[in-house]
């Protein structure tokens, strides 16, 4: 009898706006997971902006992430890791190939995946660019990420 190990998908989205929509890095990251998710037949979680990139592709999520679980309050990766695993832990799954963009978030999702207990292969995101027109600041440019993850590691700030 064969076992067949099941295994997801998981995307974050990174930047995206209600005014200007999902905005270039979500666009690169919603390429990278219909790809991936073509490719090996996984479970697809995905983060608020890229279901509807993946839905014009013909990919439609397995789960999708819109909004925190406490009123008014930012859906920041914390909180779309914890519905992720949830999720994931619901259906028996472990194994997670991670799409999330490359600079700095990707680690921080790895990083928290595997504090859920989930097992997490990196699929190379490095083209992926950053949303110079979104609202949240910290999406804009390498050095607006980086002062953002200080401001988190030092302050425990997140979001707006």
């Amino acid at each position: 009898m064969k076992i067949v190990m099941r295994k997801a998908v998981v995307v974050y989205s990174f930047g995206g706006s209600p005014r200007y929509g999902p905005g270039p890095a979500n666009i690169a990251l919603a390429q990278i997971a219909a790809r991936v998710t073509q490719e090996t037949k996984a479970i697809l979680v995905v983060q608020d902006y890229l279901e509807a990139l993946l839905r014009k592709n013909g990919i439609r999520p397995d789960f999708v992430v819109h909004k925190h679980q406490e009123t008014k309050k930012f859906l920041g990766t914390e909180e779309v890791t914890r519905q992720f695993a949830k999720y994931l832990r619901s259906h028996g799954i472990s194994k997670v190939l991670l799409i999330a963009h490359p600079f700095l978030h990707w680690r921080k999702c790895r990083h928290l995946l595997k504090k859920a207990g989930l097992d997490v292969k990196c699929i190379s995101t490095l083209k992926v660019p950053f949303d110079r027109s979104c609202e949240n600041w910290w999406v804009r440019s390498p050095l607006h990420l980086l002062l953002y993850s200080f401001l988190q590691f030092a302050f425990n700030r997140h979001g707006c």
